[in-house]
């Protein structure tokens, strides 16, 4: 996988409008069956441009990025930190994060640590020293994450009352079926292009089936 911001990568980096745009080279990969783009990973510097006209930069101690075909507060799609366990954690950390004035700015979602407290420290060592934008931390279940983000609801802080989440954990089922019916349809799109395959191979004479005496034989 090829990252533009990545300290073994030789491609140029990409200029303040591109980042702000969004339309330069990224990474691309798969994470519990959602679509992730790879804006900076680890060991890469973020950099960019604070409200004051102050430049700043971040040397990436975890793999950044999005989390494609969503939404976040601020009008962006959603941002994930992925650590190393990212593709068999079954609990994700969803950080409110405040802007300077304490009034809520997005969400940032660790994925991959296996408790609160590392993925709190995880998500400040991606900030400069003395960071104040975590307000708060909840904790949910991988499911519960994926009910929460493809309804459209991180355009909000994630909340953390028995009565929301599980508002939230109700939509679980319709999530799962979603994700079924996607599996299932690129399964079939597979058979297909394998049977079309075999069609196109020719039978070599004298070719045994693997079948009855034949499979004993193998």
């Amino acid at each position: 996988m090829l990252f533009r911001s990545s300290p073994k990568n030789d491609l140029p980096e990409p200029t303040l409008a591109q980042k702000e745009a969004g339309n330069y080279k990224k990474g691309h990969t798969t994470v519990q069956g959602m679509d992730v783009a790879i804006e900076n990973p680890k060991g890469s510097v973020r950099s960019g441009v604070d409200e004051g006209g102050q430049k700043w930069s971040q040397k990436m101690s975890a793999h950044y990025g999005y989390i494609k075909r969503t939404q976040g507060a601020d009008g962006d799609q959603v941002d994930i930190f992925l650590g190393p366990d990212a593709e068999t954690a079954d609990t994700f950390y969803v950080i409110n994060q405040n802007n300077k004035d304490g009034s809520f700015d997005e969400t940032k979602t660790m994925i991959g640590w296996s408790s609160l407290e590392e993925a709190e420290k995880a998500y400040l060592a991606n900030y400069e020293d003395g960071w104040t934008g975590l307000r708060n931390t909840v904790e949910v279940s991988a499911d519960e994450f994926k009910a929460w983000v493809t309804a459209g609801d991180a355009k909000k802080a994630y909340p953390n009352s028995r009565k929301a989440r599980a508002k939230i954990r109700s939509r679980i089922s319709t999530v799962a079926a979603d994700e079924g019916a996607v599996r299932k349809s690129k399964e079939q799109k597979l058979q297909k292009l394998r049977g079309a395959r075999d069609k196109g191979v020719p039978k070599v004479e004298g070719e045994q089936e693997a079948t009855g005496a034949g499979r004993a034989e193998l």
